[in-house]
Formats: C-alpha cells, structure tokens, sequence
C-alpha cells in the first residue's frame, strides 16, 4: 500500500512541475509600459509632438494604445493603437487643439482600455512656440519699462 501511495505522490509531483515549467516557459500574452515621454515643459497649441512608450519583452504583434482626456473633459479617446518596434518602443504624434491639462496613456493590455497603463500630464498653453505672445514694448512698462529697455541694449538683446 505503502509503495502505491508513494508512486502517487511521485507522479502527481512531477505532473505538477511539468505544469509550473510550461508556465513559466510560456511567452507573455502582454508587456508593461514604461512611462511615456513626448513633450519637455509645456506644450503649444498647433504644435505636432511625438509620444513614445517603451515596452519590456515585447512580442511579435505587440501593440499599444494611446488615449487621451482632452481639457475640461472627463471621457478618455482613443488615439490609436501602433505596433511595438524590435527595441520595444511604441510611437505616435499628437497636437493639441486647444490649452489646458491634457491626461495621456499608454496600454499595452488593449482589451482592457486606458486603465492600467503608464500616464502623463501635459500642460498646453495658446502661445505659439517661440514667441512671447506680446505685440506691445518694454518702455510702456511704468517705472521700470525705460531702465529696462536700456539694459537689454546694453546686454545685445534689443
């Protein structure tokens, strides 16, 4: 009896481990995301920037969704999905519409939608890139608009 319960315990050992090996040896049906990037400082309206994602162990197929929650808003768009390349990095360009706070993810996981994944906050301002946004000179400044002007001609500046 003793012999019996003991081959018992011996395969169902090893019926157990073959389990845990094929487990383990299967490949992953998804990677992480790891962060995004995109946009150093703040963002202007009109201005294409391109968000990227890296993805540990990606497979082939791999792909990740961008989404979106626009400013003033609370519902999440979709921006697409793009394919992982061989360095497990994800891509895609955005430009902002209008300023505000925009809410970005990136999910590798697609059945599961926006939730899960990496995020980042982008501020966008209506300013246009490169420019200050005023029309008007520093000497109508009262008090300090003529020193200053002085001092930015003595520094090369205007």
């Amino acid at each position: 009896m003793a012999t019996r319960r003991i081959r018992q315990l011996i395969i169902g050992g090893a019926a157990t481990a073959a389990t845990a090996l094929a487990v383990v040896a299967a490949p992953n049906a998804s990677a992480v995301t790891y962060g995004i990037t995109g946009v150093n400082g703040l963002a202007h309206v009109g201005t294409t920037y391109t968000l990227s994602t890296h993805v540990g162990a990606p497979n082939a197929g791999t792909q990740v969704g961008f989404w979106v929650v626009n400013p003033g808003s609370s519902t999440v768009i979709s921006l697409g999905t793009v394919p992982v390349d061989a360095s497990g990095n994800a891509s895609m360009t955005w430009s902002p519409s209008v300023a505000g706070q925009y809410t970005f993810t990136a999910n590798d996981d697609l059945t599961v939608g926006p939730n899960g994944g990496s995020t980042l906050g982008i501020q966008a301002t209506a300013v246009p890139e490169g420019s200050m946004g005023g029309t008007g000179s520093f000497s109508a400044i009262p008090v300090i608009g003529g020193p200053l002007v002085a001092l930015m001609k003595l520094m090369g500046l205007v």
